[in-house]
């Protein structure tokens, strides 16, 4: 990657099941929209007011296209297609390769997006511009349907933020990637994210090998730089 093309930021925040799948082999989502619905927000609002445009790949904008509302904020769509009409919509912009949508933010002033979509997902931790995923896993498997993992050429290497059991069940993870665009000086964005109140007693080895369905305790788990603030109880925690 050209360092003129090093000040473009992305930043990753996507829904998927324990198996790393984020739809259906058809594109449905309910099995993640159902699920996720108890976790409210989820902190998805701020971190789309963080970013100065969204990316995705043509799946991932086809399983929106009919919606009539979009949860972007007014943020401006690019989508990355070799096939999609450029006029087709007046909503997105459309680009061609992945070097053309780079080329066309940076153009027009924009230094952190939000990437949508495994492939193009992938596409940009190879190129080296994503420096932040927060990956929310809801309780389910679902066995088969496009995946956030894949080849990226080598290994992408991260740095454990935060992680936080939600409403739900839903496990959300904070990651930011090493040797990304951001400088290590750099600091996340400021977000907030409400987990369940922590349990005072944990239960033994015995309790949960007497009942398989226990869902264990509740609590956020987070390195030190992502403590909660002086006088903020544990059932909030903002990634700094």
């Amino acid at each position: 990657m050209a360092a003129s093309q090093q000040t473009l930021r992305a930043a990753v925040f996507l829904g998927l099941s324990v198996d790393g799948r984020i739809a259906r082999p058809d594109g449905d989502l309910e099995w993640l929209t159902s699920r996720g619905a108890a976790a409210g927000d989820a902190g998805f609002t701020p971190f789309v007011e963080s970013v100065e445009a969204v990316v995705m790949g043509r799946r991932t904008y086809e399983a929106i296209a009919s919606d009539e509302h979009w949860p972007y904020l007014d943020r401006p769509i690019h989508v990355i297609s070799t096939s999609l009409a450029a006029d087709g919509d007046p909503r997105i912009t459309v680009h061609r390769s992945g070097e053309a949508a780079i080329d066309a933010l940076q153009r027009d002033g924009y230094r952190r997006v939000y990437v949508d979509g495994g492939e193009t997902i992938r596409w940009f931790l190879a190129s080296k511009l994503v420096d932040e995923l927060t990956l929310s896993h809801v309780p389910v498997l679902i066995g088969d349907g496009p995946s956030l993992f894949g080849p990226l050429g080598e290994d992408v290497h991260l740095k454990h933020v935060l992680t936080a059991v939600l409403d739900g069940g839903m496990v959300q993870t904070a990651y930011r990637v090493r040797g990304g665009p951001t400088s290590p000086a750099a600091t996340y964005g400021k977000r907030e994210v409400t987990t369940r109140p922590v349990p005072v007693e944990e239960p033994s080895l015995d309790a949960l090998a007497l009942d398989p369905d226990h869902s264990g305790p509740q609590r956020p788990v987070s390195c030190s730089s992502a403590e909660p603030s002086p006088g903020r109880s544990a059932g909030h925690v903002s990634i700094i």
